[in-house]
């Protein structure tokens, strides 16, 4: 009812509504969307108040969806009422894509008729869409609406890009979750927006340890020491935040939000801070067969498994301003360069193979400024030099999994 285009104020309509409907006779839930601040809810809440005076029976329940966990205790009588509400695990997710895509093209998604090809092609693409969907509700909707202009993405394209570039030919729905998106990020505290981006670094869906995580946060300065907490409490106050903002999830079935050692970032998420990457300038990547005359600058460098590990290209960027590198996949020894003077985190944690006790020598030798170095499951590495004693910033050395059973002793 209270959805109507002739509504201008639904709550002022709900409420009219509920005051001409005969008191306990029937039941409703109502439910709001999208509330972003405690504000909101306090502008609205005498409406509903009034209401639920005059009605003694209890027979109206209101239901609030929020990003902020904040807002949802801000509003709930009780803190057991607040529920942090999963994304949809495959099964579901699917369920929902095919009832919506069903309704959007008026067909089936599995037509007798049609070949066993394309229908295959079809639910690999699906599958594409889902992992990029974050198992958000409302982004499948949208997605599956827009089967169209999507049908032909691959898993390297940005998903935001390409409903962006319809914009002019939108459903309404697809036009109201990109002002939802855009209110998100700029109602995300400051304080948080490097954190945001930062996660950008790691692939989609890939797994990453909370402490790792808010170390390299430390390194990169994100957080210090101050009068009431360490620079680490800090780090994990900030990460149990993106928590709550749904920016960060537990991977797999995992439910345990409170500990959880283990996060991955949300898929739609994800992909709409890449979307924005290019205007802030920070993370940039190298994948599969990237051109020499490509643009690639920024502060923090990420190379992924899929990258050909071209020599020429990786020498024609410009390192001179990179704080941090990531590797994803196999290690080359060209990768360290002199020109990384100002680099300060080195995270070789996900790197499959190559990585030896020679290319560790270069890495302390070239990179004087390094506060966060990782090794984990390097294995081939069996001992780091004695020269790591003069990398005077350091904070972080990992060298978990390898093959080192010694460390140098500091230089005196």
């Amino acid at each position: 009812m209270i959805c109507q285009p002739n509504i201008k104020d639904p709550v002022q309509g709900c409420h009219q509504y509920l005051q001409q409907v005969q008191e306990g006779k029937e039941k409703y839930c109502i439910v709001i969307d999208d509330l972003q601040s405690t504000e909101e809810w306090d502008l609205i809440r005498p409406t509903f108040e009034s209401t639920e005076k005059q009605n003694s029976d209890n027979n109206i329940a209101i239901i609030i969806i929020t990003n902020e966990e904040d807002v949802a205790i801000h509003c709930a009588t009780e803190k057991k009422l607040v529920w942090n509400v999963k994304g949809l695990e495959v099964d579901n997710a699917i369920k929902l894509f095919d009832q919506v895509w069903l309704l959007a093209t008026n067909s089936r998604w599995q037509q007798d008729q049609e070949e066993a090809e394309r229908r295959h092609r079809n639910e690999q693409i699906r599958g594409i869409l889902l992992q990029k969907c974050g198992g958000l509700p409302k982004v499948i909707c949208v997605v599956a609406e827009s089967w169209e202009r999507v049908r032909n993405i691959k898993i390297r394209d940005n998903l935001v890009s390409k409903l962006e570039a319809n914009a002019p030919h939108s459903t309404r729905r697809l036009g109201a979750m990109f002002t939802w998106l855009d209110s998100y990020f700029r109602n995300c505290p400051d304080s948080l927006k490097p954190c945001i981006f930062y996660l950008s670094i790691f692939p989609l869906n890939h797994t990453i340890r909370r402490r790792r995580l808010v170390r390299r946060w430390i390194a990169e300065g994100y957080f210090r020491n101050n009068k009431e907490r360490t620079a680490e409490e800090n780090g994990d106050m900030s990460f149990s935040k993106l928590v709550n903002l749904s920016m960060i999830q537990a991977p797999g079935t995992e439910v345990n939000y409170d500990g959880m050692p283990l996060c991955q970032v949300n898929g739609f998420l994800r992909e709409y801070i890449i979307s924005r990457l290019t205007e802030e300038n920070l993370v940039f990547a190298l994948e599969d067969h990237c051109r020499m005359d490509t643009q690639h600058t920024g502060r923090h460098l990420a190379i992924d498994n899929s990258w050909d590990r071209d020599r020429n290209v990786f020498e024609s960027i410009d390192l001179s301003l990179l704080r941090s590198l990531t590797v994803f996949g196999k290690w080359e020894s060209f990768i360290i360069s002199n020109k990384m003077k100002l680099l300060r985190v080195l995270d070789l944690e996900d790197v499959s193979s190559g990585v030896r006790n020679r290319d560790v020598e270069q890495m302390v030798k070239q990179l004087p400024r390094l506060k966060f170095l990782s090794l984990r499951r390097c294995k081939e590495v069996t001992r780091v030099p004695d020269s790591l004693g003069h990398l005077k910033q350091l904070q972080t050395l990992d060298t978990r999994e390898t093959s080192v059973t010694e460390l140098p002793k500091s230089p005196s």
